[in-house]
């Protein structure tokens, strides 16, 4: 029996009904039929796993793969050992993917030795939509060979958006949703998502697939809906966040120095050494300001003001948040994040914390 073309990685756990519905539809409906969609139940309640069920009753299509709950990397390590397509795409349950996608995908894959494609996608919040913008230049060929293609995606996947005065990104651009991935491409450099770390895994996981890539294409067509869910994780009351994303960032400072002692070594004598680790700084950064406003001065968290700003501070002293701290210059980030690192080295969170609420509020 002939191969898919397309193995769609689907980690479902405990997502609302009617989102559910809304994604599988989507890649059963699919104007382009061959495929596999891998739904991974990833220790669901009963209602939720039952539901997975009978969606494989009703496509043969459809496989299940049910597991304790061990997170989503390894709900999509599971799946890509489950998968049999050319191609790989990971879309999660509460998002959808336009009908239309795996077709105009697929005429771009079909003649062509990528390793991964890049397609657009749009951000739906409540009733507002907006197409993400990655700073991609599109119908273009990326050939990591080539050392400023190298440079460049190296610094969009590490680089938060935003922050820097001339970001390279204007947009998240480490999403793993809005790429497809040659299957044998990952397996061959056997590229998973890593274990053990509850946010940012996607992260890791692109910036390894840069490392070992040799041509990703970009073209412009919007395929992707990312649904921003109300209670977001991003904004959730944390207890561990400040040990989680430490243990993240370590794992990303030695990606960071690989990078680096790479693009010195292949570079021209104007690559200034060390932008990558810089990179990987703002993004420590900014990371430290979730960890103020996720634990420390968040509602839930009960402490008085003094306790709340000693706990911090002993944060703020730890690697490698001290380093990005102190490394950052005044001069290379916008106005916004000059007054939050001011604020961050005079000690001073609850301004923060106040400044930001100001922003959201405006």
């Amino acid at each position: 029996m002939k191969n898919p073309f397309f193995s769609i990685i689907v980690p479902v756990h405990n997502v609302p009904e009617n989102y559910l519905h809304i994604c599988i539809g989507s890649l059963k409906n699919q104007t382009f039929k061959d495929l596999e969609i891998i739904i991974v139940d990833d220790g669901s309640g009963s209602h939720t796993a039952v539901l997975c069920d009978s969606f494989m009753q009703s496509d043969s299509r459809i496989k299940i793969l049910h597991q304790s709950n061990r997170g989503v990397s390894v709900a999509r390590n599971n799946g890509i050992k489950e998968s049999t397509g050319e191609w790989i795409l990971f879309v999660d349950a509460d998002d959808w993917l336009e009908y239309d996608a795996l077709k105009l995908l697929y005429s771009h894959l079909e003649n062509n030795n990528y390793d991964i494609l890049c397609f657009r996608a749009v951000r739906n919040r409540r009733n507002v939509s907006s197409i993400i913008d990655y700073k991609l230049n599109f119908d273009y060929t990326y050939r990591m060979s080539n050392f400023e293609d190298r440079l460049l995606l190296y610094r969009k996947a590490m680089q938060p958006p935003g922050i820097a005065k001339n970001s390279v990104s204007k947009d998240t651009f480490y999403y793993i949703w809005n790429k497809v991935y040659n299957r044998n491409f990952l397996i061959r450099n056997n590229i998973e998502f890593p274990t053990g770390i509850p946010n940012s895994e996607d992260k890791i996981f692109i910036l390894q697939c840069l490392r070992h890539a040799e041509m990703i294409h970009s073209i412009s067509d919007v395929l992707y809906h990312y649904r921003i869910l109300p209670d977001s994780a991003t904004r959730k009351f944390s207890m561990t966040i400040d040990e989680d994303r430490r243990k993240l960032l370590i794992e990303l400072r030695d990606i960071a120095q690989l990078m680096d002692e790479e693009l010195q070594y292949k570079g021209e004598k104007s690559y200034r050494k060390g932008t990558i680790i810089q990179d990987y700084y703002l993004f420590a950064y900014m990371i430290f300001s979730s960890i103020i406003l996720r634990k420390y001065y968040h509602e839930n968290f009960n402490a008085t003001m003094k306790e709340r700003r000693s706990q911090v501070r002993k944060v703020m002293f730890m690697e490698p948040f001290a380093s990005a701290i102190k490394s950052i210059s005044f001069s290379s980030i916008d106005m916004k994040d000059k007054l939050r690192l001011w604020l961050f080295r005079h000690e001073k969170y609850f301004l923060f914390v106040m400044l930001v609420k100001c922003m959201h509020t405006h």
